[in-house]
């Protein structure tokens, strides 16, 4: 049984997101210390921690389950929101955050929240379930782009991993970002098939639809990144 509840925090999450980005010339202050509220919220979920307990990004035990977790990406991320956040917080502090502080925190907790989804596709392996990665496909691209290049690492073998993570590039940045990935990892993604066996030993027995089809992860990727990004161009973002 799980001891966080959605439900329950489902109209301070709406206001603190309100806070922090919707309200026009709010001082970079307040949105800041907004968003470490937030963060503490994605932490119950994490850790699983109920509205009953007090969880703050300080507090030694909420630090001793971050430093169990051994995940750069989760710890850098609190580590960064926690400094911003003490530092807009306390009036000890009397300076003005610049929009380079604001820029860094929303990109920690853009981090904080990918965390989210690396740990479970570590679960349950990206691509094992059709519906889940429709879902996924659902999320920011910055988001979808965090997650993805983080599971690579350690996954460097799944198409859809590879396939996914192509597309967010573009997504979240261009053309020529996605390319420039592509063809950094060539050598990787042409180790990579974009067919399961079956599919492999099917297509085999046809030649003219085997002489047809991409070989290899690289040569998927160019061709489906040069056929998305000619749609993006004339019908904008799809979602």
């Amino acid at each position: 049984m799980n001891l966080f509840n959605n439900e329950v925090y489902e109209a301070l999450i709406n206001d603190l997101i309100y806070d922090s980005f919707y309200i026009e010339n709010r001082p970079l202050r307040g949105k800041i210390a907004t968003i470490r509220q937030y963060s503490e919220i994605i932490l119950r979920k994490i850790f699983d921690i109920p509205e009953t307990e007090q969880v703050t990004l300080g507090k030694k035990s909420i630090q001793s389950q971050i430093d169990s977790k051994n995940n750069a990406l989760l710890k850098n991320s609190v580590e960064i929101i926690r400094n911003f956040g003490n530092d807009n917080t306390h009036t000890k502090n009397v300076e003005c955050p610049t929009a380079e502080d604001f820029n860094k925190v929303i990109e920690a907790l853009m981090n904080l929240y990918s965390y989210l989804f690396v740990e479970y596709f570590e679960k349950y392996r990206f691509g094992s379930n059709e519906i889940i990665m429709n879902t996924f496909s659902l999320l920011p691209p910055v988001i979808r782009n965090i997650t993805l290049q983080n599971l690579y690492i350690n996954d460097k073998n799944n198409p859809a991993i590879i396939y996914k993570l192509s597309l967010a590039i573009l997504k979240a940045q261009d053309k020529n970002a996605a390319l420039k990935w592509i063809n950094g990892e060539k050598e990787q993604l042409e180790k990579v098939t974009p067919l399961s066996e079956n599919e492999l030993k099917f297509i085999q027995q046809i030649p003219a639809l085997y002489d047809a089809i991409p070989k290899n992860m690289y040569e998927f990727c160019i061709i489906n990144i040069n056929d998305v990004d000619e749609i993006l161009k004339n019908n904008g973002i799809l979602y």
